[in-house]
């Protein structure tokens, strides 16, 4: 773990930086790859010396990586590249997790409104979409996409639908019950970093979560 630990860091130091220089269509997916690899240093980093500090810290330079790439898309005005879509949201995950909330609503901010057919599927789109809206704290508009997300035919789809679901009854018992079905499913990863971003989401309406 401390090879791979230290072989992250030395990739990663530059992350934002390169994503600002990089052309745009390379831009696009280094910026993933980062934003993946730097939730990996997280969870590494926190199973290996529980900082909760470290942690955070890394899961927000996550959420600038894709902030910088969402800033750059919108000055050239890319819109039709296959990385500016909303399903794109695992470092909206990561900023929410790491407690930059303001980092969120940013990214919320510069992501795409509609569907990008073809360039997501639509359970991602619906599911990024619930979760921006209840980070900027747009109920009505999370509550009237959650009932499409309830239709997604996909398991997955259905225990997301039924966390988010819980979050606006404010109902900890059925929180609790869907985020361990969604555990259940990451049981091999050390922190589940959806869960704890969920937790914060949970914890802003005041619902308390084990």
């Amino acid at each position: 773990m401390d090879e791979e630990l230290g072989e992250l860091e030395g990739e990663l130091v530059d992350a934002v930086s390169t994503v600002e220089r990089l052309e745009l269509s390379a831009a696009g997916p280094r910026s993933v790859e980062f934003s993946r690899k730097l939730r990996r240093l997280a969870i590494l980093s926190f199973a290996e010396f529980q900082d909760a500090r470290e942690f955070r810290s890394h899961l927000a330079r996550s959420a600038l990586v894709r902030e910088t790439y969402l800033k750059r898309c919108a000055v050239a005005s890319a819109t039709e590249l296959p990385h500016y879509a909303t399903g794109r949201y695992d470092a909206l995950i990561d900023a929410i997790a790491a407690h930059r909330l303001d980092l969120a609503r940013s990214i919320v901010r510069l992501s795409p409104t509609s569907w990008q057919r073809g360039k997501e599927s639509r359970a991602d789109y619906l599911y990024g979409t619930v979760v921006g809206a209840l980070v900027c704290e747009r109920d009505e508009e999370a509550a009237a996409l959650l009932e499409e997300l309830a239709a997604e035919p996909d398991e997955y789809s259905r225990l997301c639908y039924r966390a988010l679901r819980s979050i606006l009854r404010r109902s900890a018992a059925e929180l609790e019950s869907s985020l361990a079905e969604l555990l259940r499913r990451d049981a091999d990863v050390p922190v589940f970093v959806e869960g704890v971003a969920l937790g914060v989401l949970a914890a802003k309406r005041g619902i308390g979560v084990p």
